[in-house]
């Protein structure tokens, strides 16, 4: 029971009990992000409860390995995941985590681009013309961005960590062009400035 300006009782139990169906209803849909809290770690599932009716289910491996840790998640570990769909049999709701991850990382990109923030990454591998790089996503580091001179044995810089600005991307296309070059020209003309 709720009271009304005039101190008359007034039963809403209906209308709340409305609302929160229609807010859970919401809550259901594909596409949803939502913070839950890890309860259990079973094989290579990890239950999720996100603070709805039933709990939800991520594969272990949408879980980026921690540094010198054995298990790259923790009950009580908090994470955010999206609503991918509902288990048949179980009824629990298949739950992405790795999809809220590329969002977080195309806007990190896009700021990138457009303030010119420089972010960092790990190169994975030499392929024709470049390097692939790791930045949550995968983007191309083209051979001529690596330096400021000419590379002599491009091969050095797999597995290194560096940072990189964004000169080019396109989220629809899932293409992300990546510059070293041009962070060092930047360094390189404040020091001659100074």
């Amino acid at each position: 029971m709720v009271e009304t300006d005039t101190g008359a009782p007034k039963d809403n139990s209906q209308e709340d009990m409305q609302a929160l169906y229609e807010t859970s209803m919401k809550s259901l849909q594909e596409g949803n992000v939502l913070k839950g809290r890890v309860i259990n770690i079973a094989g290579d599932s990890v239950i999720v409860d996100v603070g709805l009716k039933s709990e939800g289910i991520v594969s272990l491996q949408e879980f980026p390995p921690k540094e010198g840790e054995a298990q790259p998640v923790s009950v009580d570990d908090e994470v955010e995941v999206m609503i991918v769909g509902r288990e048949k049999e179980s009824g629990l709701l298949r739950l992405s985590k790795r999809r809220v991850d590329e969002i977080k990382t195309w806007e990190k990109i896009d700021k990138s681009l457009e303030d010119g923030t420089p972010l960092e990454g790990h190169i994975l591998n030499e392929v024709k013309g470049g390097f692939i790089v790791d930045m949550g996503i995968n983007a191309f580091l083209p051979l001529s961005q690596v330096d400021i001179k000419p590379v002599k044995n491009p091969s050095s810089f797999v597995g290194r960590n560096l940072k990189f600005k964004v000169i080019k991307s396109n989220r629809r296309k899932g293409s992300i062009i990546l510059s070293r070059r041009v962070l060092l020209e930047d360094e390189r003309d404040k020091k001659r400035q100074e």
